[in-house]
């Protein structure tokens, strides 16, 4: 079991209590997803400017929860609050429906702590299925039924701090691998038909570790997805005729993976890798700001008919149609990975090779590589899609892990400071 915990708990008489070290990591983990919630709802991107914003952030817990820790729960809270590593609420956190969960939050001498992953010794146990929203299909339920199979092995922990460390926001990369191998799934279907669960945030890096009974992953997208998608869009409902010179020039620089390349070299944007993101936030910013765009301006001289469909898309009633654009580009996106590629794959595989889906990703394990490459190729052939699939695959070894309740030592994560 991974636990996420304060560096002063080194210092403290805790570092050999099971129950205490899950109780401080569940309170650090809350407090993470209570603030990363709260920066969403705010549209504030990146981390918090200080670790204090997180740290003394009241973590809801449920009382439910605690017991599952250990029953005698409250004296180890009394143990913990006792040796100044948490604060309990004097109040309850009120919620609608007369909900009453306590809350705690780390002693305000550990408000600058950094965290850490730490391995201890637990008992391996399924994976807890808590919900599932949203409007399943066949082919949702078909990616449900494999994610049992996809964890992280222990082993790599040190590699895990590594890529964190080099991330955003490192403490929000450090819960997702603790909700991870806690074995606590959610699964939700979206209104666009995107499949989410707690892999689908986790960075890609990361990601990469994840093995299935001892086999590393493989993974498929569609290259330049996005822009291939815009002439998917049905022009004759708002009577735009493209050129064939246009839609050609269009397409092939979609198929051969250039169209960013193209346009890094009609602006002055520095790097391809910004010359993209240019691109897609020119897809999804209002018409009004998106024509104040150099990208915008250099796409409407060499495109301008593809102009007038971006334009079009974002027309409408509402408080955002601008929005009407990536409803669209997200909508089809599901219906050629779940309609097409997890459907090909199923009936290749006979349904008996475990995958899962990220987007517009599909990944399996790499014994099957071939197989869920050709399946990505049928559907871009079947849909008629100016893209190609491009693959990327996981560099480690995954064997079986021993049980261990080694942990980390100081020494090892450099990063830290007593």
């Amino acid at each position: 079991m991974i636990v996420l915990l304060p560096e002063s708990i080194w210092l403290s008489p805790f570092m050999n209590d099971l129950q205490a070290l899950k109780i401080v990591s569940m309170v650090a983990c809350q407090q993470i997803k209570q603030v990363h919630k709260w920066r969403s709802k705010n549209e504030i991107k990146g981390r918090p400017r200080t670790q204090a914003e997180v740290l003394n952030e009241w973590a809801n817990i449920w009382s439910k929860n605690l017991k599952k820790v250990t029953p005698t729960y409250k004296t180890k809270i009394d143990e913990l609050v006792d040796k100044n590593i948490l604060e309990r609420n004097p109040i309850y956190s009120n919620f609608k429906g007369k909900k009453f969960p306590k809350s705690f939050r780390f002693h305000e001498n550990l408000s600058t702590d950094n965290l850490f992953l730490m391995q201890i010794k637990q008992r391996k146990k399924p994976r807890r299925h808590r919900r599932k929203t949203g409007a399943f299909s066949s082919y949702h339920e078909a990616a449900m039924s494999w994610i049992d199979c996809f964890d992280l092995p222990e082993k790599f922990l040190q590699e895990y701090e590594t890529i964190c460390e080099e991330s955003t926001w490192p403490d929000y990369e450090r819960l997702q691998i603790v909700e991870l191998n806690n074995k606590s799934w959610w699964h939700t279907v979206d209104k666009f038909g995107r499949y989410h669960t707690p892999l689908t945030n986790m960075n890609k890096k990361l990601r990469m570790f994840l093995c299935c009974k001892g086999s590393g992953i493989v993974g498929f997208d569609f290259a330049n997805f996005q822009p291939a998608l815009l002439e998917h869009f049905p022009t004759n409902s708002i009577a735009i005729q493209i050129p064939d010179r246009e839609r050609e020039h269009y397409k092939t620089l979609c198929k051969t993976g250039t169209i960013y390349q193209y346009m890094l070299e009609q602006t002055s944007h520095r790097t391809k890798a910004k010359a993209k993101e240019e691109f897609l936030a020119m897809l999804n910013k209002p018409n009004n700001s998106m024509k104040k765009m150099e990208m915008w301006t250099a796409f409407d001289r060499n495109f301008p008919h593809y102009s007038k469909v971006i334009q079009e898309i974002k027309v409408g009633s509402g408080k955002d149609p601008h929005k009407q654009m990536a409803s669209f580009l997200m909508s089809k996106e599901s219906q050629i990975i779940f309609g097409h590629v997890v459907k090909n794959f199923q009936e290749m595989t006979s349904d008996s090779i475990p995958f899962f889906t990220i987007h517009d990703a599909v990944y399996t394990i790499k014994n099957s590589k071939k197989l869920l490459k050709q399946s990505m190729e049928k559907a871009i052939t079947n849909c008629k899609i100016s893209t190609f699939c491009k693959g990327e695959e996981g560099s480690t070894t995954c064997y079986p892990s021993q049980p261990t309740n080694v942990a980390m030592k100081p020494e090892q994560n450099l990063w830290l400071t007593f």
